[in-house]
This record gives structure tokens, C-alpha cells and sequence, in this order.
């Protein structure tokens, strides 16, 4: 019978005779194979005073040797300990790697055990994987790369930088000058999003960082949508914060916004979003539209679909929603601005990967927008 809390362990009852009148009956469990020696943690070194952060522990495993997870509806489940820190979640992710969610609040300094056990009690233990610093981490550090100060921009900006901590980071946020009417508190407008792979170089300058890989960030801004529709001269800033609760001014940048006598049409993408991980067929969504006095045919053959820089076809466009018509009235596509294109994402590597559209109207003006990164991820 398969045990009541790990589903996995099989029990086997067995009545023997021992001697003459003599009768007994026996269990038997019958376990299968151990978990894996885990050989390493990543990132390797963290820091103390921290709430919240992932581990990636990788295991070397001899023949039939895995992490594995009970059966639906079973109590026992995967566990690790590290001595000195709490083990808040873990998640087996292969036969060979967990990734565990661990806090170092009042974590002493030092190398560290890390010891995963399977749902059926059976363990095993790496030594000295994780190096837990003492003291207080170092704030945020990172830079603003875009856009360049005292720059012009009308339509879509892009605002990009890159942010490590030794507590890993949080979130960059981003904020934007008040106007006259606004009084003097900077305003927020949104969430960076974070594209891992994007910055290599920023992971090989501090391969010890939590996260590093994905330190580089990027918030797009329809400057369209900013007060007086898009015009005047409006400062931004970038923030960010780590899991000790420190933060870190990025960088500020002064941008002349000059939508009023700008002619090139201007649009956006909404999927995938900047940084999204995705599989199979997914439906590339994005709108377009067009200076009064100006149009973008409707067959969308003026809409150019960018993936890695090579153009690969033209969205089917002339398509309705209520939003864009409704702030941006009066043009020429307004009521027919969306477009959608189909991506086949098992054509693509595994891996990172750049998207963006080129709009032209009729008089040949022309504009790209939505450049973003995202991730593919099949299945073998």
C-alpha cells in the first residue's frame, strides 16, 4: 500500500510463521531512490538582512537519484534547511534543481549546508554552498542609459538602465516631474519590468549579485498620454530599491516632449510584454495611428513586424478598441488602430529575443515603437 503522507513510499504487510504455533505478521517499506548530493547554489554568496530571496541549487545525481514531489492531495512535501536561515518555499523544478525562497533576517555570516529532502524523508546534504556576508548590504547601484539627457522625444520613450544590490533588487521605480498645477511631489508612472539575459555584461561585472542576470529594466512611456498631451519639458527619475528596504536614485533625464509638431505616426506594442517569457503560438498585439492629415492603410502593409532585427511580416490591422479611439479621436485610423500578428515561438531559439514595429503613413513618415525583449521558452 502506498504511504498515506508521501504517496510515493510502498508498505508491505507480511504474516510469517516463525515457529510451531508461532505467527507474526511484518512490514515492510520499500523506498525508492535517495535525492541528489547538491553540488551548488546560485547565486553562491548572499547577504544578510534579507527577506526574500531565491536560491538556485543544482545537484549531481547517480543512477535513479532525484528531487521529487508527492502526489497531489499528499501532506509531505519537498523541504530543505540551511542552518541559521529560514527556508520559506521550495520548488522542484527538475530532478536535479530546486530553487528555494529564503529569508537572512538575523542570518549568521558564514558558509552555509543546504540540505534537500525529498517528500518521503530521505535527504541529502551539500556542504558549505551558500555563503551568508554579515553585516548591513551596500544600497542599490546602477545607471539610467536612456533617454540621453536635454534629449526630444514625441510618441513612445523608452526609459532603460540597468540595478544590482548584494539584497537583490526589488523594483525600479519611476516618477516624473510635477507641472505647475501638480504642486511640488513627483508624480509615479510605473513599474520598470526586468529582462533576464538582456544584460550580460552588467552579470559578468557582478556575477555574485542576486539576480544579476536580469539587471537590466526598462518602462516605456506613451508620451502622448503626459499632461498637455504630450508637450513641454518634463524630467524623469528612476529609483531603486532592494530587499532591505535601501534605495538608490538612478539617474535623472530632462526631455523636451514635442508631440504637437511632430508628424510621425506613433503607436505602441501591448504583447508580449517587456520581458514576458512565452511558448508556443502567441499573438503579437500592438496599435497604430497616424498625424491629422495622415493615414496608415488599413491592409497594414505599411506596419513592418521586427524580431531580432529581421522583418518578419505585417500585422492584420484596421482593428477596433474603445480606448485608442476614444483618446485619440478624429484621426484617420482612430476607429481601426489595433493590429495582431501571429509568432510561432518554436521557430525561435530558446533564449532572449527582440521585437519591435515600424510604422509608416502614406506620406512615407515613419516610426518604430515597442522595442522590447522577451524570452522564449519551449520544451524540448
Amino acid at each position: 500500500m502506498a504511504d498515506g503522507c508521501d504517496g510515493t513510499t510502498v508498505w508491505s504487510l507480511q504474516q510469517f510463521v516463525d515457529s510451531t504455533n508461532s505467527y507474526a505478521l511484518q512490514a515492510a517499506k520499500i523506498q525508492g531512490p535517495p535525492p541528489p548530493t547538491p553540488i551548488s547554489a546560485s547565486p553562491a554568496t548572499v547577504p544578510s538582512g534579507v527577506p526574500s530571496m531565491n536560491v538556485v541549487v543544482t545537484a549531481s545525481a547517480a543512477a535513479g537519484q532525484a528531487f521529487s514531489v508527492a502526489p497531489a492531495g499528499f501532506a509531505c512535501v519537498a523541504a530543505a534547511s540551511i542552518p541559521g536561515v529560514v527556508v520559506n518555499s521550495v520548488t522542484v523544478d527538475s530532478a536535479t534543481r530546486v530553487t528555494l525562497n529564503i529569508s537572512t533576517l538575523n542570518a549568521p555570516g558564514g558558509p552555509k549546508a543546504i540540505t534537500i529532502t525529498n517528500p518521503d524523508g530521505q535527504s541529502a546534504t551539500g556542504a558549505a554552498l551558500l555563503n551568508v556576508l554579515g553585516g548591513n548590504p551596500t544600497p542599490p547601484i546602477g545607471v539610467v542609459d536612456t533617454p540621453l539627457q536635454n534629449s526630444t522625444a514625441a510618441g513612445e520613450m523608452g526609459i532603460t538602465g540597468w540595478a544590482v544590490a548584494e539584497a537583490g533588487v526589488r523594483e525600479v521605480s519611476i516618477y516624473r516631474s510635477p507641472t505647475a498645477t501638480e504642486g511640488t511631489a513627483l508624480v509615479f508612472i510605473g513599474q520598470a519590468v526586468f529582462s533576464r539575459g538582456a544584460r550580460p555584461d552588467v552579470q559578468a561585472q557582478f556575477p555574485t549579485y542576486p539576480d544579476s542576470d536580469a539587471a537590466g529594466w526598462g518602462y516605456m512611456v506613451l508620451t502622448n498620454m503626459l499632461p498637455n498631451q504630450g508637450d513641454g519639458v518634463f524630467t524623469f527619475h528612476a529609483y531603486a530599491a532592494n530587499h532591505a528596504g535601501q534605495t538608490t536614485l538612478l539617474g535623472s533625464r530632462t526631455v523636451t516632449v514635442a508631440n504637437a509638431t511632430s508628424v510621425a505616426p506613433f503607436g505602441s506594442i501591448d504583447t508580449p510584454g517587456q520581458g514576458a517569457t512565452v511558448s508556443g503560438t502567441i499573438v503579437n498585439f500592438g496599435w497604430a495611428l497616424a498625424k491629422p492629415g495622415r493615414d496608415i492603410p488599413v491592409d497594414g502593409s505599411t506596419i513592418d513586424v521586427y524580431i531580432d532585427n529581421v522583418m518578419v511580416g505585417h500585422p492584420t490591422y484596421n482593428n477596433f478598441r474603445a480606448d485608442i479611439a476614444t483618446v485619440f479621436p478624429g484621426l484617420a485610423n482612430s476607429n481601426g488602430a489595433v493590429g495582431h500578428f501571429t509568432i510561432d515561438t518554436r521557430t525561435l531559439s530558446n533564449g532572449v529575443h527582440t521585437i519591435f514595429w515600424i510604422i509608416r503613413d502614406n506620406t512615407g513618415q515613419a516610426s518604430g515603437v515597442g522595442s522590447r525583449f522577451f524570452t522564449v521558452q519551449n520544451g524540448s
